[in-house]
């Protein structure tokens, strides 16, 4: 079977940040399982993508887009709309095979909760791009569900969790002090300027802002780098402003994606801790990689209760974990899924 993974090429200007990393992972995992990989630039600025608007509709860009492949598998965000549109179309209108999307975020889903009805419109047309296709690979179950509650359709595959290569070598467990790791970009995160617990955070990250004595903050690495650098017991997976639970558009979406911080931790070996409605929380428990928690503000009570031999069966979850996440496990199967069907259907 000829199998083409494409994926849109991400417009990130801030140095250290995770960006493109899931993608970039998904492309290695992908190449591994014999798909080629094609990535489609992203024109910078109006003018040049304004030519390639014209370029497509007038049929210059077919030798880019017809490829013959048997099978198609689309890495898809809600952002950069505009060249993601314009790949899907041009792909759909040159090849007639099985095509699939691998779905990162789901605007619709993301701002839905607050600000549904100025979203309106595009809530629809997300929905029924998604129904153009012959199905989808979604974070987990509960993102699935809320499509098919607003109307998606097609067959939906759950990643469960998103793979995450890491070169570096696990860090053995030190001290046991119940310290937690937080990395990711900061201007997001508002709840970490509230904290103010005998729990130690210390915090990677670009874009930070002003913190109380809770917080050792020691600036930011890359994604490659960032694993070395995680030697605190725990890695936390929290979002908005609230502490006592995951507030605003981007804590909201915590119920239904697959945060890729998370990975960053488990790819260490590092046990989880997060919210107890979000998504991920259903995976941290069914595989005792962490603790899920209601109220930030209990973190204390929470860690005091934690025995060494508790923690140890939760690290060595993790590092078992770990193997599996920085082999690709997760998309591996997934991507076998999309081809069962496929070929099913074809």
């Amino acid at each position: 079977m000829t199998k083409i993974l494409v994926t849109v090429q991400e417009q990130t200007s801030q140095a250290n940040t995770a960006g493109s990393k899931a993608k970039d992972d998904i492309i290695t995992i992908a190449k591994d399982q014999g798909y080629q990989s094609i990535v489609v630039e992203n024109p910078q600025g109006k003018k040049a993508r304004l030519s390639y608007l014209f370029k497509a509709i007038s049929g210059q860009l077919k030798s880019f887009y017809k490829l013959d492949p048997e099978l198609i598998v689309f890495q898809y965000s809600g952002y950069n709309r505009f060249m993601s549109y314009i790949a899907l179309h041009e792909l759909k209108k040159y090849n007639n095979c099985p095509f699939y999307l691998l779905v990162h975020d789901v605007k619709t889903l993301r701002t839905n909760e607050t600000a549904k009805l100025n979203q309106g419109d595009f809530s629809k047309n997300e929905i029924k791009l998604f129904n153009k296709f012959d199905g989808l690979i979604v974070h987990n179950e509960k993102m699935k569900k809320w499509l098919q509650d607003n109307g998606v359709k097609v067959p939906m595959i759950s990643l469960e969790i998103f793979d995450y290569i890491n070169p570096q070598p696990i860090n053995e467990m030190q001290n046991f002090d119940k310290n937690v790791n937080f990395a990711g970009n900061l201007y997001k995160p508002v709840f970490l300027t509230k904290l103010n617990t005998k729990t130690k955070f210390v915090v990677y990250g670009v874009n930070p802002l002003k913190y109380g004595d809770s917080i050792d903050y020691r600036g930011s690495k890359t994604p490659e780098e960032i694993p070395a650098f995680l030697n605190e017991d725990f890695g936390l997976v929290w979002d908005g402003e609230s502490l006592t639970e995951c507030s605003g558009i981007d804590g909201n979406y915590m119920r239904y994606n697959n945060p890729h911080k998370t990975s960053l931790y488990l790819s260490s070996g590092i046990p989880v801790i997060t919210w107890s409605q979000a998504a991920i929380a259903d995976f941290i428990k069914q595989h005792n990689v962490g603790i899920v928690i209601d109220d930030l503000n209990r973190i204390d009570e929470v860690l005091a209760n934690v025995t060494k031999d508790q923690y140890l069966e939760l690290k060595h979850n993790a590092e078992q974990l770990a193997a599996k996440l920085r082999d690709g496990f997760y998309t591996k199967t997934a991507l076998a899924k999309v081809e069962a069907l496929a070929h099913k259907n074809n």
